[in-house]
């Protein structure tokens, strides 16, 4: 589903063919953005590769610099044990009045904070593709992810999003703060262009890849 598993697969066989993810933005791309400043969203499974701690260390940058922020984390724990160190870290950090774990909440609640958000942040340190983010931009929402090969597919670095180095919390924050700071018209325009972008990846405009796909593999192997 990205050029990035399409390299490790092909290392086992060159029988691969690309083919990105579908995302169904039946709902997001009805959401208004209506973002409440300094409210920050991260969807998604919590996972030892989706780079929290680089993430709690940016918001301790910004907390640092004066800004004030709510960090809303949103999905649910799979690694046993990772809960407990990220809330510890949270703690040592000074984080605990900034960053809410919520887990596994209702779509009701997870469309009212996305809807809502000021900025989605994603410090993924690998991902195959990036469902959460397509949601995201989908409703409309500035977005700063980190500078990995799967999501500079989707970002046109200030342009429809904002691309940051995760492991450099001083280079984050800086980022962070650049797309905070930008005009109620110039947000508009960037969550309009996201939006767009995202809705290359929504079914309607995926299946007619699919199916085209599928029947080129189907000629080959005839």
């Amino acid at each position: 589903s990205s050029e990035h598993d399409l390299e490790l697969f092909q290392a086992v066989s060159k029988r691969c063919e690309l083919a990105r993810n579908a995302v169904d933005l039946t709902h997001y791309r009805t959401l208004k953005n209506r973002p409440k400043s300094g409210r920050f969203v991260c969807v998604g499974r919590v996972d030892v590769h989706k780079g929290m701690s680089a993430l709690l260390n940016t918001l301790a940058v910004l907390r640092n610099r004066g800004v004030s922020f709510r960090m809303h984390i949103i999905g649910p724990f799979v690694v046993d044990g990772l809960k407990e160190q990220l809330e510890a870290e949270r703690r040592t950090l000074g984080l605990e009045d900034h960053v809410v774990f919520e887990g596994r909440i209702e779509f009701d609640r997870l469309y009212e904070l996305v809807e809502t958000a000021e900025l989605a942040l994603f410090p993924s340190e690998y991902e195959a593709f990036g469902i959460s983010v397509v949601e995201a931009m989908g409703a409309g929402v500035t977005s700063v992810l980190n500078d990995i090969e799967p999501f500079r597919h989707f970002v046109e670095d200030g342009v429809n999003g904002f691309l940051a180095d995760y492991t450099d919390p001083e280079a984050a924050a800086e980022v962070i703060v650049q797309a905070s700071q930008l005009s109620k018209t110039a947000k508009a325009t960037l969550g309009r262009k996201a939006r767009q972008k995202a809705l290359e990846y929504d079914w309607a405009a995926t299946v007619q890849r699919f199916e085209a796909l599928y029947l080129d593999v189907l000629e080959k192997r005839a």
